[in-house]
């Protein structure tokens, strides 16, 4: 995996990326992050390619690949996606959005309730 590009950043609290509002960072790992965000399904957890990484076609293609197949998935432990494709903003930040089926103010799922 190429490193991604320096100076990419991530959208910060409270800035829109298309129709949704980031809200707060809820993790990140190598190729991407997810965020809290709020949208016109309600709360929304946002998952954004690393802007870097965004640049490159076949990163591109895996992650709007991703979305897809994550949108074709419908089972009560899958938060269902909403809504996948490219932000219309200059980052031209390709994101997949999942509503929750329950808040994340509720904190982590205990273990014994994990499958």
């Amino acid at each position: 995996m190429p490193p991604p590009r320096e100076g990419a950043a991530f959208p910060e609290p409270g800035e829109r990326l298309g129709p949704y509002t980031i809200a707060e960072p809820l993790g990140r790992g190598q190729v991407g992050a997810v965020f809290r965000a709020e949208g016109p399904p309600g709360e929304v957890a946002l998952k954004i390619l690393h802007p870097g990484l965004a640049e490159d076609a076949s990163y591109r293609r895996r992650f709007e690949r991703e979305g897809e197949i994550a949108r074709a998935l419908d089972h009560p432990h899958l938060l269902p996606v909403v809504d996948h494709g490219e932000a219309p903003l200059d980052r031209q930040l390709t994101v997949a959005a999942s509503g929750t089926r329950r808040s994340t103010a509720a904190g982590p799922v205990a273990l014994t309730r994990c499958v």
